[in-house]
């Protein structure tokens, strides 16, 4: 969304075309994160390498030749390699496809210029078609357009953390109902997740099992887990002041059992579910199960709530005034003339 904003402001585009860009941008990279076989290599947000430059050329009208020349150019200095998210994590993690959007929309403006890029970068010699795409078929990605547009299979995170986080939180919201003191009350803690290679090499990364960082912590399914158990909920205050360090949260999460769970895999990847179990101290237990978090597509999230959101995460930021600007101009997205307005508002005043 932020190339297609930002190349829409550059080009005073409608706020139609932006939408259209957008659009676009999402079915580009779904198709790619369908076709990426080795993931233990690449970063996901390597994807973007090529969602970026579509969104970007198409709002700066470039024919056919010269757009070819920007998917090239950004394809070939885009990937990212799985590092990123590796190990205890570090601010490159945040910042993943920020950078690969800023060079997907650099590589654009340089071949409107007429710079150009290696053409046979998807299945030349060196290619994708022997890193991120080996052993794909590349034709789908230019099957035609049908009814149902991929934008419309993406989740809105209900909680600040990693996507396959989403139902592990919300299970322990729902299951917290009741308990007054998780500290005295609770004594085990059983989560089963999918069994997929994605995700169980999340629950068997050491560095996650003990976070060290902010960065660490929001792909942290113990912290994540012991914080909303904590708090009662999760929300960017959960991930002040080194709260993964504090005595009592890692207390719960020593008291932690997280595993993956073949019957579970049939959700993905999809969804990625989550079945969650207290055993209390007075000999009870209670258990929760979450296949679709509030923000999936089969649980959508009211636009009540996605108004909500964006308020909680804008408010240290922006005028309240500000932020009932921004959403009455985002609903009427598809009318506006230009961004222009839109991106105005948007700006922060740092004075």
């Amino acid at each position: 969304m932020a190339v297609a904003l930002s190349v829409g402001e550059r080009q005073r585009s409608s706020g139609r075309d932006v939408l259209a860009g957008v659009i676009l941008g999402y079915e580009i990279y779904c198709r790619i994160q369908d076709l990426i076989v080795n993931r233990s290599l690449w970063d996901h947000v390597t994807a973007s390498a090529l969602a970026a430059p579509c969104i970007a050329g198409r709002l700066l009208e470039l024919e056919v030749e010269r757009l070819a020349h920007a998917l090239a150019l950004s394809a070939a200095h885009g990937n990212t390699l799985a590092a990123v998210r590796s190990g205890q994590l570090s601010n490159a993690k945040a910042m993943a496809n920020a950078f690969v959007a800023f060079q997907a929309t650099l590589c654009s403006l340089l071949a409107a210029e007429g710079v150009t890029g290696p053409l046979a970068v998807l299945e030349g010699r060196g290619g994708l078609s022997q890193g991120l795409l080996a052993g794909a078929d590349i034709v789908l990605l230019m099957a035609p357009l049908c009814d149902h547009f991929r934008i419309s299979d993406v989740s809105i995170k209900a909680y600040p953390c990693i996507g396959t986080a989403q139902a592990m939180v919300a299970a322990v919201l729902e299951a917290r109902t009741g308990i007054t003191d998780p500290m005295k009350e609770i004594k085990q803690i059983e989560i089963r997740m999918a069994d997929v290679p994605f995700v169980r090499r999340q629950v068997e990364d050491e560095d996650r099992r003990r976070p060290t960082s902010r960065e660490t912590a929001d792909h942290s399914f113990y912290y994540l887990a012991a914080v909303a158990l904590l708090d009662g909920e999760l929300t960017p205050a959960q991930f002040a002041d080194g709260r993964w360090l504090e005595p009592s949260v890692k207390t719960l999460m020593e008291r932690m059992t997280i595993r993956t769970d073949p019957s579970l895999s049939a959700y993905t990847p999809a969804s990625y579910p989550c079945v969650l179990q207290f055993a209390t101290e007075n000999g009870s237990s209670r258990a929760v199960e979450v296949f679709y978090p509030k923000g999936h597509p089969r649980n959508r999230m009211s636009p009540a709530d996605v108004k909500a959101k964006f308020r909680g995460c804008a408010r240290s930021v922006l005028s309240e005034a500000q932020q009932t600007k921004i959403i009455s101009l985002v609903l009427n997205l598809e009318t506006l003339p230009s961004v222009t307005e839109l991106m105005s508002q948007l700006a922060v005043n740092e004075t």
